[in-house]
């Protein structure tokens, strides 16, 4: 009995340091990065960390999600950033002119599902890098947006409190834990989440196959575009107005974050861990660049530093000799239930 239950227990305890052995290789970037923080927090008081800390947390993993599952799809969107802010604009206006705020909502969703379904048509059909067909999307909405608003801020009138209050960022936090969990619902316990890690590895074998690639494409678009019309709320909800510039705030962020949290870029690599931690690291790292005033200067320069370290550190899975493919990964008893 006792020696049974010995090797119970060793047996729990090896999977455990395996798989923290795992995380630590995996994460080795976002373990520097907290452990800095930890470090200059030992020698300085911050004020407002908390409140500034939520707040850029809960904005930026919403669009992490959106453009995590489209780059594990094979969409590498770069014009996400412009999609939330011409979403910023209308929804704006149209709360200006006191339309209904679920109405709203509605239009905004519907909006982004719009963009997700041209990103489809473009990628799968017509067979176009997503890369360049993206950019063209991002100058394209973007310009749009500057000329519709005339390159002003439009301002919300009466501004109701409870967008401000700490009740309504904790309700928030509520709503991201539990879409943290639809998202890991989706990936692992439906085909669609299964669909989006191949069409990330191989789109054209998917459809030798005979999987309605289009129709997944679009599906997966139309999940993210949850999370890029709950962002675009939230920026509307924060700053009272609507700004053809407030997304390009986030696409290098976003894109560092991605890249912390090991989500590859068209080859259907990536977990809801990852996303998660990558965004904690680059909230933690601009609050620290804020804080000494060198967020103007150093901000771009250290993001483009983080995209190059992360796909390197990704190329360096990849040619590992423990490196399999999503699709054969998942048939691993375990690993495809990783968070």
């Amino acid at each position: 009995m006792a020696d049974a239950f010995y090797a119970a227990s060793k047996k729990i305890y090896q999977i455990f340091m395996k798989k923290i052995k795992k995380y630590v290789i995996e994460n080795k970037l976002n373990i520097i990065i907290w452990l800095a923080f930890m470090l200059i927090l030992l020698k300085n008081t911050f004020l407002y960390f908390e409140y500034f800390f939520i707040r850029q947390f809960i904005i930026m993993l919403f669009i992490s999600l959106g453009v995590a599952l489209e780059m594990m799809s094979g969409d590498f969107d770069l014009s996400f950033a412009a999609q939330i802010s011409g979403a910023t604009v209308i929804g704006a206006y149209l709360l200006k002119n006191e339309i209904n705020l679920y109405v709203t909502v509605l239009f905004i969703l519907l909006l982004h599902i719009l963009g997700g379904a041209v990103k489809s048509f473009l990628m799968i059909k017509l067979k176009m890098p997503s890369i360049i067909f993206t950019l063209a999307l991002q100058m394209i909405i973007s310009k749009t947006f500057l000329i519709v608003s005339n390159e002003n801020n439009i301002i919300i009138p009466d501004k109701p409190a409870y967008y401000n209050n700490n009740m309504f960022w904790v309700l928030m936090a509520a709503l991201t834990a539990v879409l943290l969990l639809c998202v890991h619902w989706f990936l692992y316990d439906t085909y669609y989440g299964k669909y989006c890690r191949m069409l990330g590895e191989n789109t054209e074998l998917m459809e030798k196959n005979g999987l309605n690639c289009f129709a997944a494409s679009l599906i997966i678009h139309s999940f993210a575009a949850v999370f890029f019309t709950m962002a675009s709320l939230l920026f509307i909800f924060q700053t009272v107005s609507g700004s053809a510039y407030i997304g390009s705030n986030y696409l290098y962020k976003v894109l560092a974050a991605l890249c912390l949290g090991g989500i590859g870029s068209c080859n259907g690599e990536g977990r809801i861990s990852g996303i998660v931690a990558g965004t904690v690291s680059m909230v933690l790292l601009i609050f620290i660049l804020t804080s000494f005033n060198y967020v103007n200067k150093w901000e771009t320069i250290v993001e483009g530093m983080i995209i190059l370290a992360g796909l390197y550190m990704g190329r360096i899975r990849k040619t590992s000799e423990n490196y399999l493919p999503n699709s054969e990964r998942n048939l691993i008893e375990g690993e495809g239930r990783d968070l």
